[in-house]
């Protein structure tokens, strides 16, 4: 995930919007856009205030940009799974559409690392949209949110032959989506629940492992 926010930053504007974007992303994740305020978002990207309202005009307009950051990062993350699902769906293969279910679940777990710092941060700001519906929540629900859904729902529904389909693949759907999603916005409960100094990768291979297993029981 890393590598995919640095390529894009390094597209952006200039070298000075790119920090700025890099710090909003970091200080919105950790408090409300109401509480940061732009002279500390300034000094925190080693840039002047005049900078900053120079690139992004208002705090709302950032904002809306590290959304745009948020989304872009994702669609570029999922394209090779989203080329996977559009063959499935011509194939109607039962075993490639689990397999796949198994793939997308088993990338959203990820563990602690130097490689992946701003994935919290991005994961903390998809959350708290979700919870207070803030001004990206539109554009996160309609680029985002449903189309992952839409697509594990028939994934779902291919790997089943029709057995879990409509509504309840759609409801199967959001609970395989959220059973993952628990492990990257709770990471502090889950390390105490089960009793883990840490998150790195042998943790989260076990998480995969057992949601693969899970899957296979629900699916098969």
């Amino acid at each position: 995930m890393d590598k995919i926010l640095d390529m894009l930053i390094a597209e952006y504007r200039s070298e000075t919007a790119g920090k700025i974007l890099r710090t909003a992303l970091k200080m919105f994740a950790v408090a409300t856009p109401a509480a940061v305020r732009m002279r500390d978002l300034a000094k925190e990207a080693k840039v002047n205030l005049a900078a900053v309202n120079y690139h992004f005009k208002t705090k709302d307009a950032l904002y809306i940009e590290v959304a745009k950051l948020i989304v872009r990062l994702f669609q570029i993350q999922y394209e090779p799974y989203v080329n996977r699902f559009e063959e499935i769906k011509v194939s109607r293969n039962a075993e490639d559409a689990i397999e796949l279910i198994k793939d997308v679940l088993a990338s959203r777990i990820r563990c602690e690392s130097k490689y992946n710092k701003y994935s919290r941060y991005i994961v903390l700001i998809l959350m708290r949209e979700e919870l207070c519906n803030g001004a990206p929540f539109d554009m996160f629900l309609k680029k985002l949110f449903i189309p992952r859904t839409k697509i594990t729902a028939e994934l779902i529904d291919i790997a089943t032959n029709g057995r879990i389909s409509g509504e309840k693949a759609r409801i199967a759907a959001k609970i395989l989506l959220g059973q993952t999603h628990l492990f990257n916005s709770a990471r502090t409960g889950v390390k105490i629940d089960l009793n883990w100094k840490t998150f790195g990768e042998k943790e989260a291979e076990k998480v995969r492992e057992i949601n693969s297993e899970f899957v296979d029981k629900i699916l098969r």
